[in-house]
């Protein structure tokens, strides 16, 4: 069996490599965000397979499987974004 964590990093060349390297007569793939940048995201259903489960986090956090999400926006200040301690040239 050939496990892979982060399963959208499959179509890039090494992993690609490795893939059809090792024997293994299944493969699983894990991810939770199954996005890539560029097109190579299609592959996915050839170097692994279908997607076969899909589950919504609001719903795995408000059963408690996992722990409740809290977003903060978090501004910094520094010397090259604040005028106030701009230097003049």
């Amino acid at each position: 069996m050939f496990n892979n964590s982060e399963v959208q990093t499959i179509p890039a060349k090494m992993f690609r490599r490795v893939l059809t390297i090792v024997n293994a007569h299944c493969k699983l793939g894990l991810t939770a965000t199954l996005v890539r940048e560029d097109d190579k995201i299609a592959d996915l259903n050839f170097l692994i397979g279908p997607k076969l489960y899909e589950a919504n986090w609001m719903e795995l956090q408000n059963l408690g499987y996992i722990a409740r999400v809290q977003c903060a926006e978090v501004g910094v200040v520094t010397l090259a974004t604040s005028p106030a301690y701009s230097v003049p040239r």
